[in-house]
């Protein structure tokens, strides 16, 4: 019989291109995935590129057709637990996250009294009354951990390519969310999700949080801390276990680091560069010795430029008494492999320059100079700059910032959107060209163009155009114009991944 199907003996009617012959609908509908090796090309593969409107409505249905008729006939989840969630969210979106991590958590990691989870349990009960489909798709599931995603670019209408944060090895990947897509978020976005993957794309298996900019790096930051403990530290992903063991706090962090970051931008904290500089006479190398014996010091020769010896000066040592006046958030265990900065020491001829970003590390840093060196050194001078305020200053006078409501001769809505938009790109352009060769003090006092030129400082210089990039996509978002195009200056840095 020339439509035989191979599986089954019954007439088929669907090209199969991994058994190159026709295949009938039943077997297909049965066997795809699990028992046949389907390309992601085929067009009944539910899996695959072909088949998303397919695989969007298994996935949509899942929940209210499979899940939750499970759960509520086996009593998994109570009427209580889940009017206890809804008295203590009023807010809609906090109520589904937290329903839909409470589903997640007891179905795939809360170990019921045989020691299994209810997956597990289900699993080797065979999945009855379920579809080959919804098999699959729960295995696919059950694998979904909490992480930090960042969106590198729009890729059509149901993908963005992205990354994870947490899994660098596993490179970029296409994540399937035309909602997100929608949104129009600029690229390196962070969000706090879980993270599931499927043969050919990925998805958000509960309500995702986006992370501001002025706190993801502090929240990652964080998580990489906390996880360091065991025992997540012995996890393939410590900080996926970790946020897995501890959703709930991690949940608040986002919120709590940008309070604490409002705080101390209001109150001048850590934005205010502190320099001294001593004359060293000839105690140079005397100078350099102590220096050397101490683990408070090491040397960065990425960052030295021309003629300089530089060396970060660390919280270790006598230097972690000023973590006693800091914040919890960023104190360190002894036994912690990451360590907080107090500031830098630059040695240039007979001269020792002492950097720090706060008054509060200034003064401490001017004790210990004392204690460790003595009558070693002469002050020569220092300064305070209070970057807070020049920022303020020139925000008053700013072009991108001129109050235009205000100005009866001239109003923003009065002016065409292109125009607007060519006043505005002639202000970044004329910014940009300035702030290629420009001293930035998270380069350590490097241009762009030099830390381009440095290994050391690349991932810094990597991180600091992801903010620009992220930002200048928001402003432009905001206002409803064609960002501006950064890709000359990501060439002349060498850059190329970013564009």
């Amino acid at each position: 019989m020339k439509n035989k199907c191979p599986k089954c003996g019954k007439s088929g009617k669907r090209n199969c291109p991994t058994l190159e012959a026709v295949i009938c609908s039943s077997c297909c509908g049965a066997k795809r995935i699990s028992e046949i090796d389907c390309p992601p090309e085929c067009e009944y593969n539910t899996f695959g590129m072909k088949a998303i409107e397919t695989f969007r409505e298994l996935d949509n249905n899942l929940f209210n057709d499979v899940l939750f008729p499970y759960f509520r006939d086996n009593d998994i989840v109570t009427v209580q637990e889940v009017n206890k969630v809804r008295a203590e969210n009023d807010n809609e979106d906090d109520f589904g996250r937290k329903m839909h991590t409470l589903f997640q958590m007891r179905l795939f990691h809360e170990k019921q009294s045989n020691g299994k989870t209810v997956f597990e349990n289900w699993r080797d009960n065979g999945f009855k009354g379920l579809s080959n489909d919804c098999r699959l798709l729960l295995q696919f599931k059950s694998t979904a951990m909490p992480t930090v995603i960042e969106l590198q670019k729009t890729i059509d209408n149901n993908f963005i390519e992205c990354i994870d944060i947490f899994d660098k090895q596993r490179g970029k990947f296409l994540l399937l969310d035309p909602a997100i897509v929608e949104q129009k978020y600029p690229r390196y976005t962070k969000a706090m999700t879980w993270l599931e993957h499927f043969p050919v794309f990925s998805r958000l298996s509960v309500h995702s949080q986006t992370l501001p900019e002025m706190c993801a790096v502090g929240f990652i930051d964080e998580i990489e801390f906390q996880s360091q403990n065991k025992p997540y530290c012995n996890a393939e992903f410590p900080e996926k276990q970790y946020m897995l063991e501890n959703f709930e706090i991690c949940n608040e962090l986002p919120a709590e680091i940008s309070k604490q970051a409002k705080q101390e931008i209001l109150s001048n904290l850590d934005i205010k560069t502190c320099i001294v500089v001593y004359d060293m006479g000839k105690n140079r190398k005397k100078i350099l010795k102590i220096i050397s014996s101490l683990p408070d010091f090491s040397e960065n020769p990425d960052v030295a430029k021309p003629g300089e010896q530089y060396f970060d000066w660390l919280r270790l040592g006598k230097s972690k008494a000023i973590e006693n006046d800091m914040p919890e958030a960023f104190r360190h265990d002894d036994n912690s492999e990451q360590v907080g900065i107090l500031g830098d020491i630059i040695l240039k001829g007979n001269s020792l320059l002492l950097e720090t970003r706060s008054e509060q590390k200034f003064e401490f840093a001017k004790q210990m100079t004392e204690e460790y060196f003595g009558n070693m050194l002469t002050l020569q001078k220092e300064a305070v700059q209070n970057l807070a305020q020049e920022l303020k200053n020139e925000d008053s006078n700013s072009d991108l910032d001129y109050d235009y409501e205000d100005d009866d001769d001239l109003d923003n809505e009065d002016i065409p959107p292109e125009v607007y938009q060519e006043l505005m790109h002639k202000v970044l352009d004329e910014h940009y060209h300035k702030f290629i060769d420009e001293s930035i003090p998270l380069l350590n006092g490097h241009t762009p163009r030099e830390a381009a030129k440095k290994p050391g400082l690349r991932p810094h210089l990597l991180d600091l155009m992801k903010g620009h990039i992220h930002n200048n996509e928001t402003l432009g978002r905001d206002k409803g114009n064609e960002p501006y195009d950064l890709s000359w200056l990501l060439d002349e840095l060498g850059l190329e991944e970013l564009k």
